[in-house]
């Protein structure tokens, strides 16, 4: 065999396993490809679930925070309405006869 019959050969081998490692590189890159796609969309639907849970967690404390306003509106609009009360009796008890000799100015 001469030395550019050998030559010829080993570059043959050599460019059949450069084109294996070519077909391998380009048979991980799909596969990594489809792989990333898979966590993106996941990283993306969770993130996405988590938002809407955060705001329906938001709108309900929202809504339980209005409740408890109202409810203290309605405590301080029948203390208003007692405390009227209570004063007209007051003026009630000053303008009567026996309050005259009561409370002696």
């Amino acid at each position: 065999m001469k030395s550019g019959q050998l030559a010829d050969k080993l570059l043959s081998v050599y460019g059949n396993k450069i084109s294996d490692i070519d077909e391998r590189i380009l048979s991980l890159r799909a596969v990594m490809y489809v792989e990333l796609e898979a966590l993106k969309t996941s990283i993306t639907t969770k993130t996405d679930d988590k938002i809407h849970d955060l705001k329906e967690d938001m709108v309900t404390g929202r809504k339980a925070v209005l409740s408890k306003l109202d409810g203290i509106n309605i405590q301080l609009d029948a203390l208003e309405e007692m405390t009227n009360e209570l004063s007209t009796d007051i003026d009630v008890i000053k303008n009567s006869k026996y309050a005259k000799k009561i409370w002696v100015k």
